[in-house]
């Protein structure tokens, strides 16, 4: 007798907002509710765009 097993993957979306799922290869994902994109932060390349921007913003900021 062969037995069925159903796996349960966990919800991507942390406090809502967030989307984290490193099986997910995209870097830009839409928006789970309305109009927009999110970065998926598991993806390295997302906290660099990430540190990119408060770099940026820091740099501007001193000015």
């Amino acid at each position: 007798m062969s037995e069925i097993v159903h796996e349960v993957k966990s919800n991507p979306w942390k406090l809502g907002v967030i989307y984290a799922d490193p099986d997910d290869p995209r870097l830009v994902v839409p928006h789970r509710i309305g109009l927009g994109w999110t970065l998926n932060m598991a993806q390295p390349k997302a906290w660099l765009i990430v540190a990119g921007i408060l770099g940026f913003w820091l740099l501007r900021r001193k000015r």
